[in-house]
């Protein structure tokens, strides 16, 4: 549902936008709207009865029997869990690039068609196509560790065929590469996760923040996008060009995957 928001929100917006004529001020009811929903969903939350979960050796008289913690003072003192936070960043960056550069690209590709906004299913698409396979294939047939080192080296498959694919087929290497990226959050959490004893909530504080590569390497795409065009208007190469970005961020994911997460029994 989360992923469908980036193609249904649109469509919701423009409910109350005129796209022939654009005002900002046409943007305030739907916002206040999502306002009530959150406000509802807060009050719901605040009613529901949550239990308290807790990880082996989080309590401190636990601690002592997760070995790998016990000794341990400050968070930054676990390396596979740093690692951890930095293959969130270049994931969440890699997974929002597609969804925020889709539409751009297909003007580039299209010019001008009616309906544009339309291209954002093939990301979300193959999001949700992703998380129907997880449901139905792990741990049942696949690792969570063998899904993420799979989904790594097919991520970057996708982001070649993106480069060099031509534009009209290309969205359909976003759509593959959006696959890719449905099952990386579920597969990394755990591995960066693993006995962190006492430090389970803050290690869990810090992959959180690491969401915010989400705005960072869209800003590095058109960082690039701009260095790279010769002429006013963007073209479809500036943008395959750009897409450079995602494969070293792919390649560090599957280092993750492989050994990042054991450097902590080495």
């Amino acid at each position: 549902m989360n992923k469908l928001a980036w193609w249904m929100a649109p469509l919701f917006l423009g409910l109350f936008i005129d796209l022939s004529k654009v005002d900002v001020n046409d943007i305030i009811m739907p916002f206040y709207i999502v306002t009530g929903i959150m406000v509802v969903l807060g009050i719901f939350v605040y009613f529901a009865p949550l239990p308290e979960v807790k990880a082996e050796g989080e309590d401190e008289e636990e601690a002592a029997e997760s070995s790998y913690a016990a000794n341990k003072t400050s968070i930054f003192q676990f390396p596979h869990l740093l690692l951890g936070v930095f293959a969130l960043f270049v994931y969440v960056g890699i997974e929002t690039l597609p969804m925020a550069s889709i539409i751009d690209f297909a003007k580039a590709t299209f010019g001008d068609a009616p309906n544009l906004e339309g291209y954002s299913k093939f990301v979300t698409l193959g999001l949700v196509a992703g998380y129907i396979f997880g449901v139905i294939a792990i741990p049942r047939f696949v690792s969570q560790q063998k899904a993420l080192i799979s989904f790594a080296i097919l991520g970057v498959i996708a982001t070649l065929l993106l480069i060099y694919l031509p534009a009209k087929y290309a969205f359909f290497a976003l759509l593959l590469a959006s696959f890719a990226n449905s099952l990386m959050w579920p597969a990394i959490w755990p591995l960066a996760m693993k006995d962190l004893g006492k430090f389970t909530k803050v290690g869990a504080s810090l992959l959180v923040t690491a969401i915010v590569g989400g705005a960072v390497v869209p800003l590095i795409f058109g960082v690039i996008v701009d260095a790279v065009k010769t002429t006013e208007q963007v073209v479809v190469a500036n943008y395959q060009t750009a897409y450079w970005v995602m494969v070293p961020c792919y390649v560090f994911i599957l280092y993750f995957a492989i050994s990042g997460h054991k450097i902590r029994t080495k």
